[in-house]
């Protein structure tokens, strides 16, 4: 007589568990963390979904992050986080971003593709976009064209090169030569000085 009782009550339990129930239990579980997901969550604008490429400005002398590569056409996103509205200047380009808000510009700048140094209120930084922009070549395939720091030095006013040469001194021809080269924190420092101090 217990026995009978135990497999009643065994047989009970497995049917309570049945797979049909795990995965009514699963679905339930997942349609309750999608609402709570969304819920918490701030929607995203279009224009952020369009692009990650976001340029946060503390201040003129803090843009970060201090370099960016897009491709041209790809839309960038200024957020200015600072206590007063900027005016960024960028490879011919003016942006105006007010106090506690974004601006999204497309990467489509009158001198092409390149690295663009950003200008903010005046301030010149070190903090630069590099525009990637497809060439087509002589053998049908495509190169990358960007502006390196020599090209950004060739540029540059005399007085500007001259503190760019002593500033850099000692990493100078390293960056000149190296089309890949980033400045460290202090490098940046000390030529975002040059172009404070140089008319």
């Amino acid at each position: 007589m217990t026995q009978r009782r135990s497999k009643k009550s065994s047989s009970r339990l497995h049917s309570e568990h049945s797979p049909s129930f795990f995965v009514a239990l699963f679905v339930i579980l997942v349609l309750v963390g999608i609402i709570i997901f969304r819920l918490v969550l701030p929607q995203s604008s279009p224009s952020e979904l369009l692009s990650n490429n976001k340029i946060i400005i503390n201040d003129c002398q803090t843009i970060a992050p201090p370099f960016i590569s897009v491709e041209e056409g790809q839309t960038i996103t200024f957020v200015n986080k600072d206590r007063g509205d900027h005016t960024v200047y960028l490879g011919g380009v003016t942006i105006i971003v007010p106090r506690g808000e974004s601006r999204t510009v497309e990467a489509k700048f009158s001198e092409g593709a390149g690295t663009y140094a950003y200008d903010c209120d005046s301030v010149r930084n070190v903090a630069q976009v590099s525009v990637a922009g497809l060439n087509d070549d002589e053998l049908g395939g495509t190169i990358i064209v960007h502006r390196t720091f020599q090209e950004f030095y060739d540029r540059s006013s005399v007085g500007i090169q001259n503190c760019l040469r002593f500033a850099l001194q000692d990493v100078f021809e390293e960056a000149y030569s190296d089309s890949s080269y980033r400045p460290t924190n202090d490098e940046a420092m000390r030529i975002n000085q040059c172009f404070a101090e140089v008319p």
